[in-house]
Formats: structure tokens, sequence, C-alpha cells
């Protein structure tokens, strides 16, 4: 995949992929070491230090990408009612010894992956980078297997329609194609829900 933009909050790199992924553009957050949020994206801390890369699957779509989050800085999006929750883990089953304390004011912070602000000083927070800069993403690898659905469960016939794919033997885009068939190009059978579940597997910033 093709690195695209660095985020410090999990949850925003999270959003950004979705607001990506909602008008056509294959994205993922992915990194050094990725554990799965949900199939299309990674939770990716760099070095534990909580940096969170998200790129696209296809090159041609850099510049649209690109154009689609600054839009999203000017007015962010609302998600429908399923989308946005699916970015947050639960951490309920936490272990309660691993949740973090505010940098600000050493308060133990609650296991709510969504806070923003310490509920103590109000000081700015990010629950799930500190958890992984203090103990390694692997800390809440597990949290992240129970709750994720199946990648059938995400790649919809609504999805299908929107994300644009390639013919994995030409490369000639797929978009507006029906959901399997020939390439118009090369005569390759295609299947653009084999081609996303590839692409959200094998996810990897190595461009």
């Amino acid at each position: 995949m093709y690195r695209l933009r660095h985020y410090d909050n999990p949850i925003q790199a999270q959003q950004a992929a979705i607001w990506l992924m909602r008008h056509g553009v294959l994205a993922a957050v992915v990194g050094d070491h990725v554990s799965t949020l949900g199939p299309y994206v990674g939770l990716t801390t760099r070095h534990g230090m909580g940096s969170y890369t998200v790129a696209i699957a296809l090159e041609r779509q850099r510049h649209e990408a690109a154009e689609l989050l600054v839009l999203l800085d000017a007015e962010p999006a609302e998600y429908e009612s399923g989308w946005e929750g699916q970015s947050v883990p639960d951490l309920s089953g936490l272990d309660p010894a691993l949740l973090p304390r505010c940098p600000a004011c050493a308060e133990r912070l609650p296991a709510d992956a969504s806070l923003e602000h310490c509920p103590l000083c109000r000081s700015e927070v990010d629950v799930l980078g500190l958890i992984a800069g203090e103990h390694g993403p692997e800390a809440i690898e597990p949290l992240l297997a129970e709750n994720q659905s199946g990648v059938d469960d995400w790649i919809t016939d609504e999805l299908l329609d929107l994300v644009a794919a390639d013919c994995p033997g030409c490369g000639y885009p797929l978009d507006g194609l029906p959901h399997a068939g020939a390439c118009p190009e090369c005569g390759s059978a295609y299947d653009k829900r084999a081609i996303l579940e590839t692409l959200a597997r094998s996810a990897s910033p190595d461009r």
C-alpha cells in the first residue's frame, strides 16, 4: 500500500481511513506493527510511540485521496451509525493494571479508547497510544481480535460499488464494472470481493 499521512491519534487515523473508503478509496491504518482493528484497518504503533499511518491501495488514487483528507480536515465528517463505532475498540476487558496514567496529572485513566481529555485535569490524552507506548501494541491485540467482525461482513455490496479496484492480471481499472466478471482489457476473471479481501489482509506501507 501507499503511505498517505501520519496521525498521532488512532481514532483520527481510523476515521480518515473510513472517510476515504466511503468515497471510493480503499484505505487502511498500517505500519511496522499491525493488529487488526476491523477487517480494513490495523491499529498501528511505530516503535511503540503512537504513530498511525493511513495508506491507500492504489497509487492512481493518491491525489484524490489527499484532496479528500483536506476536505475532512476542513469539515470533519459525520459517520452513519455503526461506522464510527467500529473504530473504537472496547477496553472494558483490559487488565486494569495496564490502564495508563494521565501524563499531566498522573490520574489513572478509564478504560475508554475514545477518551480525548483527562477527567481530572482536562489535558488531552490518547489512551490507546499511552497503552501501546508503555506496554507495546500486543497489550490490546487480544481485545481487538475478540471484537472484530469477519472481512466478509465488512465488504458489503454498497462498498463494492464504491471502492475502486484494479484487475489483478493487467492493472486495468475495474471502477463501475460488476462485482465479478471478466476484465475488458485482458479477459482475466476477477472478483472485486476477493481483490479487496487480499488488499485488506496484506496491508503494508512499503511505499
